[in-house]
């Protein structure tokens, strides 16, 4: 698709903020989630 005009163009001009899901990336997550999880299902 290179050289092809996109329908809608995504630039910066039209953004005043961009959500970012860090979820896991940043922080080490998993073991919190693992916890929640299992009192989620266990009902303790």
């Amino acid at each position: 698709m290179s050289g092809a005009k996109s329908l809608c163009p995504i630039t910066p001009d039209k953004f005043d903020a961009v959500p970012f899901a860090l979820d896991g990336v940043l922080t080490a997550t998993a073991k919190v989630h693992a916890i929640c999880w299992k009192k989620c299902l266990t009902n303790t």
